[in-house]
């Protein structure tokens, strides 16, 4: 917390562009509250710093508290292991006054790892690090981590009554998926969800995600969250299509993650001498037995993600004009 404060304090942005920090308190349980306040007056305060406090557990339901809490037009999130580069709000308001239509805008994290090793691929993150898209423009999703939000759309989605079927992080465990659903409820609202490998920050990683155990835990309690977002990915992006079509895709899948397990297995026996090579395919395979898992467990409810899903979506499409106006008026 302490090093994440010292680069916020070092940002610059453009003259005329006001800046806050602001710090949600979300059930927090020791002193991090405390020291953060004492950690921001000895870098003499350069933005305004501000805590609020939101008592429903889960990093989703952070995020909203402080988006409502924010005064301005867009939003950094900012986690305790991300380091901003200096030019981080100077880069995103080019980018953003030129594409006035984007509603969440990503950049390029690079991993600084505390410890790196023998058997962990340098090419390997599953923390949100590297790339998130093939170029820069738009995408489909982007990490949480470093994200900006355009506060009008959080507003509209508001209206719509929005409510996140992902909760993400919950204290100790490993959830995740609500920064992606949220790309999707903003492109279903009809803004670009936009990269540009020019933002750049770190996000630090502590040694003990570098395991194996680590790893597998991940798997485990992240990939539900992929149930809802391939809901949302179907409604947007395969033309309306129904429930069957969703059903024969994840037909496909089963198919699909059972040749992968097959080919993993393969590999490790193959290169069963090379510890990455025998980590990484041990990370595939537990990822693929779990989505078959999954995919399985959830044939029942699917109908009631699709029906939430849908009912958003039709939520978007029939405020009016005159609403819109007000709703923009309002921002």
């Amino acid at each position: 917390m302490p090093l994440t404060l010292k680069y916020l304090a070092a940002l610059y942005s453009h003259t005329g562009w006001p800046v806050e920090i602001i710090l949600v308190d979300n059930c927090c349980t020791d002193d991090t509250v405390a020291v953060a306040c004492e950690t921001w007056k000895k870098f003499n305060e350069p933005f305004e710093f501000h805590v609020v406090e939101e008592k429903t557990p889960g990093l989703s339901a952070a995020r909203v508290r402080g988006i409502e809490t924010a005064r301005y037009d867009y939003l950094v999130f900012c986690d305790d292991d991300n380091f901003l580069n200096e030019d981080y709000l100077v880069v995103a308001s080019e980018i953003l006054e030129k594409h006035p239509q984007i509603g969440a805008l990503g950049g390029y994290a690079s991993a600084m790892l505390e410890w790196q090793p023998a058997y962990w691929p340098g090419d390997f993150y599953i923390y949100g690090c590297g790339p998130q898209a093939e170029k820069n423009g738009k995408t489909r999703t982007l990490h949480g981590a470093g994200i900006i939000i355009n506060k009008a759309v959080f507003i509209k989605l508001k209206h719509a009554q929005f409510r996140f079927i992902l909760s993400d992080r919950k204290g100790a465990k490993l959830t995740s998926g609500g920064d992606y659903e949220f790309c999707y409820a903003i492109a279903l609202a009809g803004y670009d969800v936009w990269y540009e490998d020019s933002l750049i920050f770190s996000h630090y990683i502590h040694a003990e995600r570098v395991t194996p155990e680590y790893c597998k835990r991940f798997i485990n309690e992240s990939a539900p969250a992929l149930d809802v977002i391939l809901v949302y990915e179907h409604l947007i992006y395969n033309d309306n299509k129904g429930i069957g079509a969703f059903y024969l895709q994840r037909f496909k899948e089963l198919l699909f993650h059972g040749w992968k397990i097959i080919n993993s297995c393969r590999i490790r026996f193959r290169y069963r001498h090379d510890v990455q090579i025998r980590f990484l395919e041990d990370f595939h395979i537990t990822f693929h037995f779990v989505r078959i898992k999954l995919i399985l467990k959830n044939v029942f409810r699917y109908p009631k993600i699709f029906r939430n899903v849908r009912m958003l979506q039709q939520r978007l499409w029939s405020l009016d004009n005159k609403e819109m106006k007000k709703i923009d008026a309002s921002i």
